[in-house]
């Protein structure tokens, strides 16, 4: 027998207290999607983090993930990411309008190209307009290392969707040696180039490039460009 006292101090209105026991990290995760799940905000970004989780857990029902919620999941999103898609292709931050992140446009599409790629079926003209915003962003060279790293996203979903990225890299490459190198391979601009290379089959330079990236290396928060440490050590570890 055992007795463990919450360490959380929480109002009651709310309040759910349950335990979970695992030999693994798993156990975590339930909090981490029950939050995202009621999380009270409805933008694009939010909706595709709350999406992404039942789209890959589907089949581990120990998350309570069935397969007809993830498809009404899925088919809520899509309704949304649909009516919010201005006429570039890009998403809108709550309506089909110029307000966007051209991080949210490439963190929507990496989405739907994850449920593409598992058997979902998703708009291919939806995709495909998404998919040519971001061929017009990553034409243009950066002005930030914030851009760069939303253009290195990019050029890495691009590539997911079989499309051939290679001048695409090596010119956002030169930029980035020009204006940024001291700090861009570490930031996580050089994980997600490093694999549009693997996906390319041009290990050499991949396999370059992943190797300054560690987990823990100091970040600059730029939370107007959802970015901070924990950010990118969890996309590093996707791309891994």
């Amino acid at each position: 027998d055992a007795e463990i006292k919450s360490q959380a101090d929480m109002y009651p209105n709310f309040k759910r207290s349950e335990a979970a026991l695992s030999s693994s990290p798993w156990a975590f995760s339930t909090g981490l999607m029950q939050y995202l799940e009621v999380y009270p905000y409805g933008c694009t970004e939010q909706l595709v983090s709350q999406a992404f989780p039942a789209l890959i857990l589907r089949n581990r029902p120990e998350f309570g993930y069935a397969p007809a919620k993830v498809e009404a999941n899925l088919a809520q999103v899509l309704r949304i990411l649909r009516a919010r898609q201005n006429g570039e292709g890009a998403f809108g931050f709550w309506a089909a309008n110029s307000h966007v992140s051209d991080f949210q446009v490439a963190y929507a599409l990496h989405f739907l190209t994850e449920a593409k790629e598992r058997g979902y079926a998703v708009p291919q003209d939806l995709l495909d307009k998404g998919l040519n915003y971001l061929r017009s962003i990553v034409r243009n060279d950066p002005d930030t290392l914030a851009q760069a790293r939303e253009r290195a996203y990019a050029i890495y979903v691009l590539t997911r969707n079989g499309q051939v990225t290679t001048n695409y890299l090596n010119q956002q490459r030169t930029a980035l040696d020009r204006d940024y190198a001291k700090v861009w391979k570490t930031d996580l601009t050089g994980a997600y180039l490093a694999s549009a290379y693997k996906l390319l089959k041009q290990d050499r330079q991949a396999d370059g490039l992943i190797g300054e990236s560690r987990f823990g290396q100091a970040q600059q928060v730029d939370y107007g460009y959802f970015y901070d440490g924990l950010v990118r050590d969890a996309q590093l570890l996707y791309l891994l």
